[in-house]
């Protein structure tokens, strides 16, 4: 299978990337992660549906640029 089948296929996900240890984009992610958990713990139970909604069209966008 040719690189571009693969690609198509699924078998090649671009955005999994390695997080390297102690790089810019782990200490980037798990500041928001712990922004994002400090947040979470404030909300109702009403709340956290629409925080988890705008996650997911936020990540849905970054799939597609």
């Amino acid at each position: 299978m040719t690189t571009l089948e693969n690609f198509y296929y699924g078998n090649i996900i671009p955005h999994e990337i390695p997080i390297i240890k102690g790089s810019e984009y782990d200490t980037a992610n798990r500041l928001v992660v712990r922004h994002d958990e400090a947040l979470t713990a404030t909300l109702t139970e009403q709340q956290k549906p629409f925080l988890e909604q705008d996650e997911m069209v936020e990540i849905t966008g970054l799939e597609e640029m």
